[in-house]
């Protein structure tokens, strides 16, 4: 129903934006949180974001994965990449239905 779908899209998403650091930065939380954080693609796009609106504020500003400070374009191809895959994957789901 669509009532029982909304439930479920609002119990992965708070989750994710809450993992994503849109409140806080992800490089300053605890080792198994900042896991987590780094495998959702959202904490990328939320990156890129604010690389572009603080990049200049003379600040280190950015993602660190393995001790490298992602750039806005990596951040983007993130994404890119992800949404790519889940656009083909919901392609083959739907295309197997019928």
């Amino acid at each position: 129903s669509q009532q029982g779908f909304q439930l479920i899209v609002q119990l992965i998403i708070f989750p994710l934006i809450f993992l994503s650091g849109v409140f806080f930065p992800v490089n300053n939380v605890p080792t198994w949180l900042e896991v987590f954080s780094k495998l959702n693609p959202l904490t990328y796009a939320v990156d890129a974001i604010r690389q572009l609106f603080l990049g200049g504020s003379g600040e280190v500003v950015g993602v660190t994965v393995l001790g490298h400070t992602m750039t806005v374009m990596q951040d983007v191809a993130i994404v890119a990449c992800f949404g790519t895959l889940l656009l083909l994957l919901a392609a083959w789901s739907f295309g197997k239905q019928e």
